[in-house]
Order: C-alpha cells, then sequence, then structure tokens
C-alpha cells in the first residue's frame, strides 16, 4: 500500500431494478415530465425523474437517517 488519502472508489455503476406502477402514478408521472419540461425547458424521461424523486425522498427522511446510523457498517466486497 502506498497511503494514498483517496480510498478505493466505490462501485458507482447503476443497479437496473423493475417496478410496476399504478396507472395514476405512471400518469402522475407523465404529467410531472411535462410540467418539468415546460417550466426548465428541457425534457427528462419519467424513469430520470423518478430516480431524482426517490433520491430527494430518502435524503430527506431524518427518520432514515438516523436508523441508517445505527446499523452495522457493510463493507464493500467487489
Amino acid at each position: 500500500m502506498t497511503g494514498l488519502k483517496i480510498r478505493k472508489i466505490p462501485d458507482r455503476t447503476p443497479v437496473k431494478i423493475t417496478l410496476s406502477l399504478p396507472p395514476e402514478i405512471h400518469s402522475d408521472l407523465l404529467i410531472y415530465a411535462e410540467i418539468y419540461q415546460k417550466e426548465h425547458g428541457s425534457v427528462e424521461t419519467p424513469q430520470i425523474l423518478a430516480v431524482q424523486m426517490i433520491t430527494s425522498f430518502i435524503q430527506s427522511d431524518g427518520g432514515f437517517r438516523k436508523a441508517k446510523q445505527l446499523m452495522p457498517e457493510k463493507e464493500n466486497t467487489i
């Protein structure tokens, strides 16, 4: 080991999952994408918007953050 300050960068390869959404949620995502395009002037797919929504939700959930800190740390075995 050389003692570098930067540790091994964890795998950042996206993980693909499949979700089944109720029709009304899918419809709302499509509407959200349309409103997003009008407001920001750029087109984003409902999939990209859903990722941002999930990320925002997890980051803003204080209860999750506290509970996660209590969990034992998992080591990257890759």
